[in-house]
């Protein structure tokens, strides 16, 4: 049996601490999202209350770039995407598959800049 090197390391851990158990890496997805927050919440009556407590979630955001807080710029960041994310579910929509496509759109757009880093599609 041949071993690669982080095989190797992963037995030595398991020998030295039996408790050790390898963690396969877990990317989230919309339908784990989803499905955690229906259990952990309840269902949706009304999506616009998704719509409201994301805007709550992006003044926590300007809070934590108020004070250049990096930890929590990522956590308020990823309140708000979960919530897009659930958002969109209550529509059938996918937000991954719906930032792809306005992608697409935006690239094939023409743009006046603002200076600021943003700027507005010229129609």
């Amino acid at each position: 049996m041949k071993i690669d090197r982080w095989g190797f390391l992963s037995l030595i851990l398991e020998v030295a601490y039996p408790s050790f158990k390898k963690v396969k890496p877990f990317m989230e997805t919309q339908t784990t999202i989803c499905e955690w927050a229906e259990k952990t919440f309840g269902p949706v009556n009304n999506p616009n209350d998704l719509l409201k407590r994301a805007l709550q979630e992006t003044t926590e955001l300007s809070e934590a770039m108020a004070k250049n807080n990096t930890i929590e710029i990522g956590k308020e960041t990823a309140d708000i995407v979960i919530l897009l994310h659930r958002l969109l579910d209550q529509y059938g929509l996918d937000l991954s598959k719906e930032v792809n496509e306005k992608m697409t759109i935006n690239r094939a757009r023409k743009w006046e800049l603002r200076g600021d880093g943003t700027g507005s599609h010229i129609k």
